[in-house]
């Protein structure tokens, strides 16, 4: 049986990012995925339509600058000015100096998968995992229609798969899948910012000009073993062309020219789990509810230190146990509304 010191089942940023923390501390790494590197992968204005979400953004800025960040207050007329695609139902908005910049995913972890290989780290594509294995309260490998792989240290950043692989170890990791939808305009002129977030969403422009924006609702799914069924689209379009032109109301005769979507895990709290296992003691599990993107620096530094030292270094993590679902009614997802649906305008959003 071949392996490695420390296993990862996970290709995604999180698993990507742990592996590189651990390769650049000496660990022998292999890194498993069931598909392809990233296949499931998500200075600005932030703007206003509605007196809550100003509210909140303005809460944003006060955060930011306890932080030691420049974030300016604006008014209708200085987002306009910035965003000449905002229309006359701007309520105010902020600007983020010099951070909240952004970054493309795909190849953001396609960086990743380079930069551990360059250490000497190894990934095998197309190679789910099917069963992990234990003995006696240790993790002692995996099998997948590949091989059976052997380690010391296991860690599970699978995304919507880990509750299933973890399950018959009777571990909990409770988990709603849903799918979250991106669309791409024909290009606009470019504006003074091409950072611009607002009504629920997240996007930029590119230099060309497109739009490209995401955001909730989502489309909650269920994934089996061999993740989510592919379908090319789905009403969650519709709401998102919507809210787009909503937001940018002197865009909203752009047509739609392209469409993609990835799957997000979603913890009960919304939010991460980052935790080394008591049972099996050499087990380490991350999800992130899908903020896993923007924390993947910090959680693969997090998990490394987990696996090589047994706590964090420069957070405590304890907020962030798996414990914290130890009492969790088995239908907390029916009671939360996040079941999969026929009709994704129907399905309950992620509030922010």
């Amino acid at each position: 049986m071949t392996g490695a010191s420390v296993i990862v089942v996970g290709a995604g940023v999180t698993g990507l990012s742990a592996a590189w923390w651990l390769a650049r501390s000496g660990v022998d790494v292999l890194v498993l995925d069931k598909g392809i590197v990233g296949w499931e992968a998500s200075e600005r204005v932030i703007f206003a339509t509605t007196e809550h979400h100003l509210k909140h953004y303005q809460r944003m800025a006060r955060i930011s600058r306890d932080l030691g960040y420049r974030v300016d207050d604006l008014d209708p007329a200085q987002v306009r000015e910035y965003v000449p695609l905002a229309g006359d139902n701007v309520t105010g908005g902020i600007h983020l100096r010099g951070f909240g910049g952004q970054a493309n995913p795909q190849r953001t972890v396609q960086a990743y998968a380079w930069a551990l290989q360059d250490l000497g780290g190894r990934i095998l594509q197309h190679a789910p995992v099917t069963r992990i294995l234990a003995v006696a309260g240790k993790a002692t490998g995996v099998e997948t229609p590949r091989g059976t792989f052997a380690c010391d240290h296991l860690v599970v950043a699978a995304g919507p798969q880990a509750e299933a692989l973890l399950a018959p170890l009777g571990v909990r990791l409770p988990l709603a899948p849903a799918r979250a939808e991106m669309i791409v305009t024909e290009p606009a002129p470019l504006m003074p910012v091409g950072g611009a977030d607002g009504n629920g969403l997240y996007g930029r422009q590119t230099l060309r000009g497109n739009l490209a924006y995401g955001g909730g609702p989502h489309e909650w799914l269920d994934v089996g073993p061999a993740g989510p069924e592919r379908r090319p689209s789905t009403p969650l379009l519709r709401n998102l062309s919507r809210r787009v032109a909503e937001l940018l109301p002197k865009a909203a005769h752009l047509r739609v020219i392209r469409s993609w979507a990835g799957v997000v895990e979603n913890t009960p709290d919304g939010r991460p789990v980052i935790d080394r296992l008591d049972d099996p003691s050499n087990l380490t599990v991350a999800t992130m509810s899908g903020v896993g993107f923007g924390l993947s620096p910090a959680t693969g530094h997090a998990i490394r230190d987990l696996v090589l030292d047994g706590e964090c270094s420069f957070a405590d993590l304890s907020k962030l146990s798996i414990g914290r679902f130890a009492g969790l009614p088995d239908d907390w997802r029916e009671t939360a509304g996040w079941v999969a649906t026929s009709h994704a305008d129907g399905v309950a959003a992620l509030e922010i």
